[in-house]
C-alpha cells in the first residue's frame, strides 16, 4: 500500500543560523521601537518639541515595529521551510543592505559635524582623530554588514537551497 509522505531532508545549517538571526533581530528592533516610542512620548510632553520631535520618532518606532514583526515571521517561517518566507528573508537581506549604506552616509555626514573641530582649534588634533577613528570603526561595521546581507540573499537564492526547499515539499511514496 503506498502512502504519501513529506520527505525528510537534512537541514541547512545556513538557513537555520539566518532564521535565528532575524528573530533576534526582530527583538532588537522591538526594542528600538519600544525606546523610540518612549523619546516620543517624553517630546510630546513639552509644547515646544511636540511638533518638532515627537511624531517623526512616533514614525520611525513604526517602521521599527514593522520591521521587527517583518523579521519575526520570516525567522520563524525560515525555520519551517515555507518558500514565502525564503522569499521575504531574501527582501529582507536585499533592503537591510540599502537602509545600511543610507545609514553609512548618514554616519559619515552627522559624524563630520560632531567630531570635527574647526581648524585652529585648541582640541582640533584630538577631535579630528577621535572623529577619523569612530568614522573609520562605525563605517567598517556598515559596509560589512552591507556585504553579509547581500551574501545571505545570494545564498538564499541560490538553487541549493530552493532544492531544499522543493525536497521538504515534494511527496514521497512509499511501497
Amino acid at each position: 500500500m503506498a502512502s504519501e509522505q513529506t520527505s525528510v531532508t537534512t537541514r541547512s545549517e545556513l538557513l537555520s543560523v539566518v532564521a535565528w538571526l532575524q528573530i533576534v533581530a526582530s527583538g532588537f528592533s522591538l526594542l528600538v521601537a519600544l525606546l523610540l516610542y518612549g523619546v516620543a512620548w517624553a517630546t510630546a510632553q513639552s509644547p515646544a518639541l511636540q511638533a518638532i520631535y515627537s511624531w517623526p520618532l512616533f514614525g520611525v518606532g513604526c517602521l521599527f515595529l514593522a520591521g521587527a514583526i517583518l523579521l519575526l515571521l520570516a525567522g520563524v517561517g525560515l525555520r519551517q521551510r515555507y518558500h514565502w518566507a525564503r522569499n521575504l528573508s531574501i527582501v529582507l537581506c536585499y533592503c537591510g543592505a540599502f537602509l545600511s549604506v543610507g545609514f553609512f552616509v548618514l554616519e559619515y555626514l552627522a559624524l563630520s559635524r560632531l567630531f570635527f573641530a574647526p581648524p585652529g582649534a585648541a582640541d582640533y588634533g584630538t577631535m579630528s582623530m577621535l572623529g577619523m577613528v569612530l568614522k573609520t570603526f562605525l563605517g567598517g561595521i556598515s559596509l560589512a554588514s552591507t556585504a553579509l546581507l547581500i551574501w545571505m540573499g545570494k545564498r538564499l537564492g541560490a538553487a541549493v537551497v530552493l532544492v531544499e526547499f522543493s525536497k521538504l515539499t515534494q511527496p514521497k511514496v512509499q511501497s
